[in-house]
């Protein structure tokens, strides 16, 4: 009995990964590309217009710790990206305020457990797991914003969809890694830290508009997966 389950649970994983990688040959990829175009154009309009003193603390730790402008920049990102039937003025950004709240508790959870894995293996466990398992926490979250409960269940959705998607996942975070490498070394050809400073607040809008139309697409493809929490 059991072994039957293990068999299915494997054949239903073997299948799930194989569609995974054949979603790169697929028609889609031009309808996530092309949302993740118009997400990151959108994302570093509203970004720039509305939210730029955010580059102050980034680029130069000023007025509060470099850390801190980090962490405003992915919760609004995260909002940013998300599509959206109405405006992202202001108050778009206000009536998340249960979003805000659940997203520090998980970046205060998500700090703590990286805290006790030995150095170097939390940065590689950090960028090959955890990254984009908090990314997608958080845009599972941002759908189900209006009840703290339901951003809860958000948790293990997440885990599924990276578990389920893990080598598209990977290849897409493997490429990633090496356009951040260059564009790194290319920074660093400025003696001003501040230019290099600001390498996240042009790769975290990439980052989460890339991963956010996977998510889009994927979840639909992925519903019933989903649908329970």
């Amino acid at each position: 009995m059991y072994a039957e389950r293990i068999k299915k649970g494997v054949m239903s994983l073997g299948y799930a990964w194989l569609d995974s990688i054949t979603f790169l040959w697929s028609d889609k990829v031009k309808l996530t590309l092309l949302g993740t175009y118009r997400a990151l154009i959108d994302s570093y309009k509203i970004l720039i217009v509305k939210f730029w003193w955010i580059l102050i603390p980034v680029a130069f730790s000023f007025p509060v710790p470099r850390e801190i402008g980090l962490l405003f920049l992915i919760a609004l990102t995260t909002l940013a990206v998300r599509p959206s039937v109405g405006k992202k003025k202001y108050a778009y950004f206000i009536h998340f305020w249960r979003f805000f709240v659940f997203y520090f508790f998980v970046v205060f959870f998500f700090s703590s457990f990286v805290y006790f894995i030995p150095m170097p293996w939390a940065w590689r466990f950090y960028v090959w797991l955890i990254a984009p398992l908090f990314w997608y926490i958080l845009f599972f979250a941002s759908d189900a914003y209006y009840s703290y409960r339901a951003m809860a269940q958000s948790v293990w959705c997440a885990m599924k969809m990276v578990f389920y998607n893990y080598p598209l996942i990977l290849l897409i975070l493997g490429v990633f890694s090496i356009f951040e490498l260059y564009l790194e070394l290319f920074l660093d050809l400025f003696s001003d830290k501040a230019y290099s400073n600001l390498i996240e607040f042009f790769t975290i809008p990439l980052s989460a508009s890339i991963l956010n139309s996977l998510y889009i697409q994927r979840r639909h493809d992925q519903r019933d997966l989903y649908q329970e929490g």
